[in-house]
């Protein structure tokens, strides 16, 4: 088992001021008001908005939301700008529980975590919901264009908006929308999180949970006051909620946002705009990055961290060459509010990083390794299933129950890795990424490595489909501009895997795109899905 060695006596210059008995529509409001006329959020769209802005436009919002019996679920279907923030932050301040919808998700997805929260009520923009084409399920639909025109006509109640901001204390702010009386196990949002393979799970987070989780990041990261953070990831993911919305506001930094993660050119462009310091992504991004963007664009980053999928050795030696800073691999869990382990730079006889692993566990968090099977605890440096305890644990599932996932305040990842002798955590593969075939468990991720180190490059997945014979029978899926089947069947030939891990050539398909989700991470049950119709 191992336990982080960082003391969990957090820094006191970045907890300045911040109460941790505060709930986070409380803390946003403080922040607010120490921080003024400091930019809080900008977006790829033109919008800017100082920390006061952002006060008096959410005050704007959560009176206006107050005059409507929203229940207490309330849906959020919009993409990660300057609005989305403030709508998420509005409904915070009145105690509401925010459900950010996923977009990507299909139709019945979203639909499915809107009866599963019983929401009246999603907050949306016209424009977007236009561009998405999809009818919800929901009693009341608000767009924000609608309610910030219906504010424009009430010049009186954006004045007194504002003198509220400037003139009372963040107790009687709350209390004026609605929020009084939030404690911090109450819960703050549902993210629904179908990982990659099954039916949306609706995971509760706490105030609390959320600001143990952020504190404990920040405590392994230096940065000054007047940096920034570049929010590519959306807030229906859990990375995207917890770090590039409410980490910021709690490090009194500004939040850059853009939509859409892929598309490096304008992403360059932002972090060369607002000079950002702090980047959050998948691999499959950082790859994009690389590319696309130009060395004096990413000049002012300090740190840029990945998560959602394995880090291969090509993509963080490229980035690091052009860039001039490593990718810092991490790790997370939607049900541990999120993130469990991190690299982060090292220090004067201090080693922090380890490439290949996701770091060590965060201040207070523990990992064990056990075996399958036996459910015994493993030695350092064998691999088995990855179980975490921490203080950011999800206080549950919505109307589920959780003992399949957590025992004695465990929760049990699913996971395969190892911990070496440093604590350092290692992950090799999901638990249900595995195939049995011919008697042997075949792991599906180090057949999709092999090909990506063979053939340097990354748009593939190795999934399962049934077989009459063997039960299962390994597909693997690929987009590529050259790449052929006879190239990805050679390298697995001359590979040193055994032969019964070797997908056959016919089994082998070209595909017009991998199937992603929001995250980045690769949709599996698409993925299976376009299987069983290439490999029939």
């Amino acid at each position: 088992m191992s336990k982080s060695p960082i003391q969990s006596d957090y820094p006191t210059e970045f907890l300045e001021g911040l109460s941790l008995s505060q709930s986070l529509g409380e803390t946003f409001i403080q922040r607010a008001k120490e921080q003024k006329n400091k930019l809080c959020f900008a977006d790829s769209m033109g919008r800017e908005v100082s920390y006061k802005r952002a006060l008096i436009g959410s005050l704007l919002l959560a009176k206006y939301f107050k005059e409507l019996d929203m229940g207490p679920y309330v849906g959020v279907l919009m993409p990660s700008t300057v609005g989305g923030a403030l709508a998420n932050i509005s409904l915070t301040m009145m105690g509401k529980v925010t459900v950010n919808l996923n977009f990507t998700a299909s139709v019945d997805v979203i639909n499915s975590a809107i009866a599963q929260s019983e929401i009246r009520y999603v907050v949306t923009s016209r424009v977007f919901m236009e561009r998405l084409d999809i009818k919800i399920k929901t009693p009341h639909i608000i767009y924000l264009e609608d309610v910030m025109a219906e504010i424009q006509k009430k010049p009186l109640r954006k004045i007194g908006a504002a003198l509220q901001a400037l003139t009372l204390s963040p107790k009687k702010i709350m209390k004026k929308v609605g929020g009084q009386g939030v404690q911090l196990d109450d819960v703050v949002t549902i993210i629904f999180s179908s990982g990659t393979t099954g039916d949306p799970k609706g995971v509760m987070l706490t105030h609390r949970q959320l600001m143990e989780n952020v504190v404990s990041v920040l405590s392994i990261y230096p940065y000054e006051k007047n940096e920034s953070f570049m929010g590519v990831l959306p807030f229906f993911h859990a990375f995207g909620y917890m770090a590039t919305l409410w980490m910021p506001i709690i490090m009194r930094i500004t939040a850059v946002f853009h939509p859409d993660p892929r598309d490096a050119k304008t992403v360059g462009e932002m972090v060369l705009k607002y000079k950002t310091t702090f980047i959050l992504g998948t691999p499959t991004f950082y790859r994009l990055y690389e590319k696309v963007c130009k060395k004096v664009q990413f000049a002012s980053l300090k740190y840029a961290i990945a998560g959602a999928e394995k880090l291969h050795e090509i993509i963080n030696e490229r980035f690091e060459k052009k860039f001039g800073i490593p990718l810092l691999e991490g790790y997370g869990c939607t049900e541990l509010g999120p993130a469990v382990a991190v690299n982060h730079p090292n220090e004067p006889n201090k080693i922090n990083y380890k490439f290949g692993s996701v770091g060590r566990p965060l201040p207070n968090v523990e990992v064990k390794i056990l075996d399958p099977d036996t459910k015994a605890e493993v030695s350092a440096n064998e691999e088995g299933l990855v179980l975490v305890k921490s203080p950011a644990l999800m206080k549950g599932y919505l109307k589920k129950k959780t003992d399949k996932v957590t025992k004695d305040g465990w929760y049990i990842t699913g996971d395969i890795g190892k911990l070496d002798k440093e604590g350092f955590l290692y992950l090799t593969d999901r638990l249900e990424r595995f195939s049995k075939i011919g008697g042997e468990m075949v792991p599906h991720m180090l057949i999709e490595n092999t090909i990506k180190e063979a053939l340097d490059f990354m748009r593939v997945v190795v999934v399962a489909v049934t077989d009459t014979n063997k039960g299962e029978r390994l597909v693997v899926l690929y987009n590529h501009e050259t790449i052929t089947v006879d190239d990805i069947h050679t390298a697995l030939i001359e590979s040193t895997l055994p032969n019964l891990w070797r997908p056959k050539k016919t089994s082998i398909h070209l595909v017009d795109e991998i199937p992603l989700l929001g995250s980045g991470k690769i949709n599996l049950t698409k993925a299976k899905d376009l299987a069983s119709k290439y490999d029939s």
